[in-house]
């Protein structure tokens, strides 16, 4: 390793947004490095909302009243969102709460000042 040669050390970053940045750092002329993630559990219902159908969720479970307006001829951000837990389930993970329930401790934590 010469003394000029730019090294950029990557970790805790994954996915599109670390790929993003390695490509980045790889114009810029940086040698990039990272860290080899052995394995991950996606942790989640299995369910997928769209935003559409989790903000409408929330309003109601928060009893907020609104109308919701969306222009479906711009989709924006990532169309499913649903992670296969497959593998944590097989190990006997599931979620104590269902999304309302979650929603609903949440706020009422949020509204009596406490952390959950």
């Amino acid at each position: 390793m010469s003394k000029s040669e730019k090294i950029a050390l990557i970790t805790g970053i994954t996915g599109q947004a670390g790929a993003y940045l390695a490509e980045l750092l790889l114009k810029k002329g940086y040698n990039v490095v990272g860290v080899k993630r052995r394995s991950s559990l996606n942790v989640g219902s299995g369910v997928d909302l769209t935003s559409r159908e989790l903000a409408k969720t929330i309003a109601k479970v928060v009893r907020y009243q609104c109308k919701f307006v969306q222009d479906t001829s711009k989709p924006n951000g990532t169309m499913r969102k649903v992670m296969d837990v497959t593998k944590i389930r097989s190990l006997g993970w599931k979620p104590k709460f269902e999304l309302q329930s979650g929603i609903l401790r949440a706020y009422e934590g949020y509204l009596s000042g406490s952390t959950l």
